[in-house]
Parts: C-alpha cells; structure tokens; sequence
C-alpha cells in the first residue's frame, strides 16, 4: 500500500472539515477523475482491483479513524461495485 498511500492521502487531506460517509466512494471517484492517479491505481492494482480496492477502503477507514455502518451498492465511482459507508 505504501507506494500508492500518498494518492490516498492527497485526496483526503483535499478535505477542509469533517469527512463525509461516503468517503471511500469518493475517494475512488476522485482517482477515476484524475489521469494521474488513474494510471498509478492501474500500476498498483496490476490487474487485482478486488485485493486493490479492499485495501484502500482499508487504509481509508484507518486514515479517518471513522467506523463502518453499512454496506452500500451503487457508488458514484465506476471502479467498484460497492463500499462501506462510515461515520
């Protein structure tokens, strides 16, 4: 994760105040927006976005100290099926 944590951090510290439930859908759609950080999430990935993709939610819910209240299905982000909704 190390070498794809500082797109991560980019993004959410992009926040100025209390980060939403919603965070890790938009912290995938803000890397689907990007060039940049869509070329690196491709390269990390290296073709297993599921393993990818949980390890971001992962390192997301971390970096946010926030807790898990429900699976959701139809995120904004074409680059993952569902996510976890925090508060």
């Amino acid at each position: 994760m190390d070498e794809f944590a500082d797109v991560i951090d980019s993004i959410l510290n992009s926040y100025k105040s209390r980060w939403p439930g919603n965070i890790i859908d938009l912290v995938f759609l803000a890397i689907e927006q990007n060039p940049y950080y869509l070329k690196r999430y491709h390269e990390f990935a290296d073709g297993d976005y599921g393993t990818t993709n949980s390890m971001i939610g992962r390192y997301v819910k971390e970096f946010t100290g926030m807790k898990t209240v429900k699976e959701m299905g139809k995120p904004q982000s074409k680059l993952i099926k569902n996510y976890t909704q925090l508060e």
